[in-house]
């Protein structure tokens, strides 16, 4: 919308406000247009001005200037209308993701930097939401988002350069203040981190178009080509062969525990208790299995024993009692051990 001329971009204007209303709803990182949308209509004003006092000036009255971030402003308003009374009866889960312990920390700017440091060197350890170290953008789109944020750095009143900029800006608030190692919040920052690399890609082919260099031409195509190509299939190959089959992955997604809760199903005395270890588990293991004939316990320093009669204790590899406590079962009292995908035990 920036793009166009003053008052010429009001249906984008609209969509672009519904699109970030849309975004309460889908994610709570989203709840930043808070911040967002103001910025951004005060950027689109100031773009605006700068065109009118260019060397071929449109003079328009400052009101035609306002019209469009005011509709933004006012479709976003309208979309998120009806989380109003939702936010009235339960202020306090609308507002839960943004609690900042302790006030405004002092290492804002220091997170912003590891925030960058996990998009572009070492992403976040947990096997949950990232094979360890792997940087979050692929090598080759990594080294485009660098020289595009560095273009739009040097050219900030250009609309789609000063509209990343501020975008990620905002929107990297997520991480910087509650967790800079946590990628999903930087879920909302997804169009701006895609957008450095294109300003990059799109700057590198105007510079062999307009210097008629046409030798260069097919060597820039190549080089795009293949950054697109080669990152999309070592994203595949890290996902598929790195990541999703191996044995942390398998446990940082509870399979120990959806395996162990089958087992139950097998065993032989069906008037035996089962006593089924969570530990730190509950909420999943309420979730497969809210009707399973067992008894669950969280403590691992405690080694539940039935009154009288045979019992069964289950546990999972994430979820062991106290080793010590383990010494008081002999091997033979193993009824049976499940195998993970490395064929090593995932539940006893």
């Amino acid at each position: 919308a920036l793009d166009d001329e003053p008052g010429q971009d009001s249906p984008r204007f609209l969509a672009a406000g519904a699109l970030f209303g849309l975004g309460f709803y889908a994610d709570i990182s989203f709840r930043l247009a808070l911040i967002a949308l103001p910025l951004l209509a005060v950027y689109s004003v100031a773009v605006a001005w700068f065109r009118q006092q260019g060397p071929a000036p449109v003079r328009l009255p400052f009101a035609t200037l306002l019209r469009g971030p005011l509709l933004m402003l006012l479709s976003a308003a309208l979309v998120v209308t009806p989380l109003l009374s939702f936010y009235l009866e339960q202020p306090a889960l609308f507002e839960r993701g943004f609690e900042i312990h302790g006030g405004w920390p002092a290492g804002v700017g220091w997170n912003y930097l590891l925030t960058l440091w996990m998009l572009l060197w070492s992403g976040p350890s947990d096997w949950a939401i990232n094979l360890p170290g792997r940087l979050l953008l692929d090598p080759l789109i990594a080294i485009w988002f660098i020289s595009g944020a560095l273009i739009a750095l040097r050219h900030p009143l250009r609309p789609l350069h000063g509209l990343a900029l501020l975008w990620f800006m905002v929107f990297a608030l997520g991480p910087a203040l509650l967790n800079p190692n946590d990628s999903g919040l930087l879920l909302a920052a997804t169009p701006a981190i895609f957008a450095f690399p294109v300003i990059a890609m799109q700057r590198a082919w105007s510079f062999g178009v307009r210097h008629h260099k046409r030798a260069l031409q097919p060597l820039l195509a190549i080089s795009i080509a293949v950054s697109l190509i080669g990152g999309a299939a070592w994203s595949l190959y890290d996902y598929f062969e790195n990541w999703s089959r191996a044995p942390a992955t398998y446990v940082a997604f509870n399979g120990d525990v959806r395996d162990a809760l089958a087992a139950i199903e097998r065993l032989p005395y069906e008037d035996a208790p089962a006593y089924f270890s969570v530990n730190g588990t509950e909420r999943i293991v309420r979730y497969l299995a809210p009707e399973h004939p067992r008894r669950d316990f969280s403590n691992p320093d405690v080694l539940p024993v039935p009154a009288a009669g045979r019992a069964y204790l289950i546990y999972p590899q994430s979820a062991p009692p106290a080793t010590i406590l383990l010494t008081y079962l002999a091997p033979d009292e193993l009824v049976e051990t499940g195998r993970g995908p490395d064929g090593e035990p995932a539940f006893h």
